[in-house]
């Protein structure tokens, strides 16, 4: 598929320059420490499965889009990944892989990532937006901080 030698040289130009050294680190930390990682991301499938395979993720949930002919129909399939279809979809990961939601660490950057992580036992708002981390400072969650210009050497 034409589509997938796209978004391969895609991630590897645009996309895995800007993944922080920091996010990767704490990743392998947990996998380390036996716990499974799964990303649950708004964003698109293109970019989401190459990222769940670049840290060997057990799995992901992301918007996805509709692809007919070797093209985007600008339509997306299945659920928006966003806010509440985000804590959904958390929701249904932990039942479908009997990880209890008080066992799960989430990382989340934008204010409408709030519901997920009232829903986790471990909730960490990761260089979060202002929305996010005045619901941070409410809820006295620790807050993420990675810094943008230690990106990772891949």
């Amino acid at each position: 598929m034409e589509l997938e030698s796209t978004w391969d040289e895609f991630f590897q130009l645009s996309i895995s320059p800007r993944l922080y050294s920091g996010a990767l680190e704490l990743i392998r930390a947990h996998q380390a420490a036996g716990r499974s990682v799964y990303i649950v991301s708004n964003s698109v499938e293109f970019i989401v499965k190459r990222v769940a395979s670049l840290v060997d993720a057990d799995g992901y949930r992301c918007t996805r889009l509709d692809v007919r002919d070797d093209r985007y129909t600008g339509e997306i399939r299945g659920e928006h990944m966003y806010g509440l279809e985000k804590a959904a979809a958390i929701h249904l990961l932990a039942a479908d892989t009997g990880i209890r939601e008080a066992n799960i660490w989430c990382y989340a950057d934008h204010g409408s990532d709030a519901d997920i992580l009232q829903l986790v036992g471990h909730p960490f708002p990761t260089n979060p937006n202002q929305t996010l981390l005045s619901i941070a400072r409410r809820h006295d969650w620790q807050v993420v901080h990675f810094n943008p210009r230690q990106t990772a050497k891949l």
